[in-house]
């Protein structure tokens, strides 16, 4: 039966907050349940960080978060420091046992975590909010490097996209995955663009990209069925990506 839009305006997924205010504003208020949401970037751009980011708002909150570490880049001492340089409550042990870390390696164990149900089971008993993936291109690159591979790459990547929807979607929990750029060869000698190719692009739900060249960070919202096109500029400082007028720069 059709719904009133009034009704479906109600019914709006609730959204996972970083705490970054142009960010969480560029998204309508963070990233949504029951989505897939990509932050793409070239390499020192800030995309671990920003995982670090939400996953630290989140535990601070008191909710729970499972982060999927495909790059073994998770730091408990970093996810400290982010969230004790917002303010939250506690020791860090405590914060600590809020953050369930996977660590597969390479595509196949990701799937294995993925289809064989490890990361639903996870997110449900932990009741998580917020579910990270850093990052699918690792997982894909590693496995699928070279040309002839590329149909492979393409099924794998299909096969992680439709898990991920369906954990989000039954765990009623945000998903945030990261993703690498390669170089554009239809663009300026320094563009680039996201990698993984049109299947993965598809399969995002929201996508925001990260730059840093030029020396200036920026941030653009370039797909978003909900938000408008909005850029922003961030820095990365001891609280994690905040905007670039409240904190330095380095990485």
């Amino acid at each position: 039966p059709p719904h009133a839009a009034a009704q479906l305006l109600r019914n709006l997924p609730a959204r996972v907050a970083s705490g970054c205010a142009p960010l969480d504003a560029a998204l309508g208020g963070g990233v949504a349940r029951g989505a897939v949401t990509e932050f793409v970037g070239r390499a020192g751009a800030g995309k671990t960080q920003c995982c670090n980011t939400f996953a630290a708002a989140c535990a601070a909150r008191g909710d729970d978060v499972v982060y999927v570490d495909t790059e073994q880049t998770f730091r408990p001492r970093r996810f400290w420091q982010i969230a004790e340089a917002r303010g939250a409550p506690g020791p860090a042990e405590t914060l600590l046992t809020r953050v369930s870390v996977l660590r597969p390696r390479g595509g196949e164990e990701l799937l294995q975590c993925l289809e064989g149900g490890d990361l639903l089971a996870r997110a449900l008993e932990r009741r998580a909010a917020l579910i990270v993936v850093d990052s699918v291109a690792a997982a894909a690159r590693g496995d699928f490097a070279r040309r002839g591979d590329l149909a492979d790459r393409q099924r794998f990547l299909a096969r992680v996209a439709t898990s991920l929807k369906r954990v989000a979607t039954e765990a009623s929990a945000a998903v945030v995955c990261t993703n690498h750029v390669m170089a554009d060869f239809a663009g300026d000698d320094d563009a680039v663009t996201p990698a993984l190719g049109l299947t993965w692009h598809h399969a995002v739900n929201e996508r925001v990209v990260l730059d840093h060249a030029g020396g200036t960070r920026r941030a653009r919202v370039a797909k978003s069925p909900s938000a408008a096109d909005a850029g922003f500029a961030y820095a990365v400082a001891a609280a994690g990506l905040v905007a670039a007028d409240d904190g330095g720069g380095g990485e």
